[in-house]
């Protein structure tokens, strides 16, 4: 943590724009003070709960959608398994339904996967946000009094590789 001047210094870039430098010293003290901050284990905690509730939230939607859509379609193009099917539905016993619970638990499941996976490809996001880089990036915009806001990236050019500066020497 504490390094002389002549330490590793990162280019730090704002949507691929070179915006200052930064030691690496300081973005180490920066990671740290992230790392040891409650507020962002807090922060962190209520993403992952509405990521939870977005997800609690399109099942509920997307599978009484699916199994219409599905009984539409029995309907439509073959209505005499339709009409099969709901004249045992009507004739269900209740020790008939505990027996069948496990299978609808199964379809629940699967039909809950494949919602997921359509909501994906819909262009849906579960609203995961990792608030440790988020804090990280806001206080490396601090330090360099950057007012923009976007993708930081940080490089290191000259002196060697940074691999070179990152993993520990071999014995000779």
């Amino acid at each position: 943590m504490s390094a002389h001047d002549g330490g590793v210094k990162w280019q730090v870039a704002v949507n691929a724009i070179t915006v200052g430098e930064i030691s690496d010293a300081d973005y180490a003290g920066i990671q740290r003070s992230v790392f040891f901050d409650v507020r962002v284990y807090g922060a962190q905690l209520l993403n992952f709960a509405n990521v939870g509730w977005w997800l609690t939230n399109h099942l509920f939607t997307g599978i009484p959608l699916v199994a219409f859509w599905a009984a539409f379609s029995c309907f439509v193009f073959a209505p005499d398994t339709f009409a099969s099917a709901m004249t045992v539905l009507q004739q269900l016993t209740p020790a008939q339904a505990v027996a069948a619970f496990p299978t609808l638990v199964n379809l629940f499941f699967i039909t809950a996967i494949m919602t997921i996976g359509i909501r994906i490809a819909m262009g849906g996001y579960f609203g995961f946000i990792d608030r440790f880089d988020q804090a990280c990036n806001d206080r490396i915009r601090r330090a360099l009094n950057c007012a923009a806001y976007g993708e930081i990236s940080l490089f290191h050019f000259g002196g060697g590789t940074i691999s070179d500066h990152l993993t520990p020497a071999s014995p000779q």
